[in-house]
This record gives structure tokens, sequence and C-alpha cells, in this order.
């Protein structure tokens, strides 16, 4: 769910950059939420049948390879469907990281292990932003930027 918050934050430098309008922008922003959610009771189908940990692998290779292609997308219709990929592989990798390490912990271990796994949770979404708008958007010039963090 992470993820689909740093595309709200270039919206702007996506439309003008793949020349297309706000509500194509938007499929991509959905595509990538709705296979998140697609993903759920598939990923539970396929732990049953494959090994959690090779699933596990095989979603964060999906995820990053479609990360980047997501990066290097060509036109809008690319960068929708590289969207949507991305978001089921992050859809399985969310629901094989809580289940593949409650497996591992120990039952006297489960408050540090929470507190280390959500951490990243409450902090991702602050830092990202501030990654994008100071790494990214810094590009297009510093007014956009200044409007944001005054």
């Amino acid at each position: 769910m992470l993820d689909s918050t740093m595309v709200n934050i270039a919206i702007n430098k996506l439309q003008s950059d793949l020349h297309t309008s706000l509500d194509m922008i938007q499929w991509a922003i959905t595509g990538y939420v709705l296979a998140l959610a697609v993903a759920v009771p598939v990923c539970g189908y396929v732990v049953n049948h494959i090994d959690g940990k090779k699933v596990m692998q095989w979603s964060l290779l999906s995820f990053g390879l479609f990360s980047f292609l997501s990066g290097i997308a060509w036109n809008i219709n690319s960068f929708i469907i590289f969207r949507a990929v991305q978001g089921f592989s992050a859809g399985f990798i969310t629901l094989l990281m809580t289940t593949l390490l409650m497996q591992i912990t120990p039952p006297d271990k489960l408050g540090q292990l929470m507190a280390v796994v959500s951490t990243p949770i409450i902090l991702g979404p602050i830092i990202g932003q501030y990654l994008v708008v100071q790494l990214y958007l810094e590009q297009i010039g510093t007014g956009f930027s200044m409007l944001i963090f005054r």
C-alpha cells in the first residue's frame, strides 16, 4: 500500500512525462490497489500448493522487475500494466512477510517482531514522500518543494 502513495506525489510529473491526462494516471493508481486486493485470495491458494519461501522470492523478484519497468515505461498503457503487476506482487509480499515471520518467530518474541515490522509501515510514507519531493521533483524546480515544506 505504501507504494501507491508514491505515485500520488508525482502525478503532475507523470502526466507531462507520459503525455497523458489525470484520468489515465489515476488508472495506474487504481490498477495497483485493485491488483493488490486480488492478490490476497490468490496468495492463499498458491501458498497452499507451493512453498511459501519460493513464492516470496518470486514475488520480490517480480515486484523489483515491475518497479524498474514502471520507471522506464514508454507510454501510459505500459505504465498502467506494469503498476498492476507490481501491485499484484505487493499483495503477495504483504501477506507472505507476515505469515512467514510468524511461522519462524518464537511466541515470546512476537511483540518485538511486530514493533520491527510496523516501524517501516509508519515511517515509509513520511520518508518516501520527502525523498520523492527532494530527489525527483527538484529536477523540475525548487518552487514546488518549497510550497510543501513551508
